[in-house]
């Protein structure tokens, strides 16, 4: 793959995505095995982005990656809800491989599925009291510390094992602030998983989606539920 047939993929696809930038290529499980040392005749491709016209979908292509995320920008977004994102996203995988086809790249052979949920919530200046009112997991009260104070941030990591052996669960739990100046939480999951004859790739999506779904409502509580409106 050459940095001209990123080019042309995005020229044929500027109507929905009509503006791009270039950005440092992700790197994979491969590429940060230890004492693995890699011979390249070339530099590495650059990862290229391509946004919609409202900034909100966000396409991202690399030579080994081919990724879509949806933003909410501003409070006023709605979030389009999954269907509709990864309908989206099976267009565009399925006309990149198209496209690949077309061009006479190479074979495609996808070696990971990939889900993830971002989650920003609002916490108030005691990030401890709020991480209890908002996570199960974490409960710093009970403890009775004589000396240490109240935790001022997180930086937590749990793995999780998906059902029928389809790949990995991860959540990673962390604090920061918004351009705005507001603590947040941030919640993230995300799902992994090795393509498998044992499973589709539909099917796959579909278990990691229930997976996130189900694993973000047992990780916080009823009092967030409430606060957030949440339904059931």
């Amino acid at each position: 793959m050459q940095t001209r047939h990123m080019g042309q993929f995005w020229g044929e696809h500027q109507a929905e995505y009509p503006t791009s930038e270039d950005l440092a290529p992700l790197l994979d499980l491969a590429d940060i095995e230890p004492q693995r040392l890699i011979v390249m005749e070339s530099p590495p491709l650059r990862r290229m982005m391509c946004y919609s016209a409202d900034k909100q979908y966000v396409a991202q292509i690399q030579d080994s990656r081919v990724h879509l995320n949806w933003r909410k920008l501003i409070p006023e977004n709605q979030y389009p809800r999954y269907p509709q994102v990864h309908d989206k996203y099976q267009r565009l995988w399925q006309e990149f491989q198209n496209f690949i086809k077309r061009e006479q790249v190479g074979e495609i052979s996808p070696s990971r599925f990939e889900l993830t949920y971002y989650n920003h919530i609002e916490l108030g200046r005691d990030v401890a009291a709020s991480l209890e009112q908002h996570i199960k997991l974490f409960r710093f009260s009970p403890i009775q510390a004589s000396y240490l104070s109240p935790p001022e941030s997180v930086n937590i990591v749990w793995k999780f094992a998906m059902p029928n052996q389809m790949g990995t669960g991860t959540v990673t739990l962390t604090n920061g602030t918004n351009q705005q100046g507001q603590n947040l939480l941030l919640l993230n999951l995300t799902c992994a998983g090795t393509p498998s004859e044992k499973y589709k790739e539909a099917d796959w999506y579909e278990a990691a989606h229930e997976w996130i779904v189900r694993s973000f409502t047992e990780l916080t509580t009823d009092q967030a539920h409430q606060k957030w409106g949440r339904e059931k």
